[in-house]
């Protein structure tokens, strides 16, 4: 399943007051995140994604994703199994003078898609094999 969400940042917003979206995912396996950035951001947009209070994007928590012209992408490969089902999108733009428009999109698998090996194990233990 993949998600998508188009979120508008305005121009000024603060990194201590940043722009967040709530983006509403299903029970599964993370397998891929990224954030499309339009022409004309010029690294001056910033995005941080969260799962609850963990930063998942970038990775490094001082820090904010930046682009300009290109799609910065993640495949964290992380268990989504448990409330609360969803992550926060936060976002700043101090220093642009002209609201920007991010994409951000989520893939979401059936742990039995991203972990096919799973399957192979319960019939296997289901023949008393293992």
């Amino acid at each position: 399943m993949l998600y998508t969400w188009n979120i508008t940042i305005t121009a000024g917003t603060a990194e201590n007051s940043p722009t967040e979206q709530t983006l509403k995912l299903q029970k599964g396996i993370i397998t891929y995140l990224s954030v499309k950035y339009p022409k004309g951001c010029k690294n001056l947009v910033e995005v941080k994604i969260f799962r609850s209070t963990w930063q998942m994007l970038p990775f490094n928590r001082d820090n904010w994703l930046t682009g300009d012209d290109e799609t910065v992408e993640d495949e964290p490969f992380y268990e989504l199994n448990d409330a609360p089902l969803f992550l926060t999108f936060k976002g700043a733009a101090p220093s642009c003078t002209y609201d920007h428009t991010v994409t951000v999109r989520v893939r979401v698998l059936p742990k039995l898609v991203a972990m096919p090996f799973t399957i192979l194990e319960r019939i296997l233990e289901r023949m008393g094999l293992i």
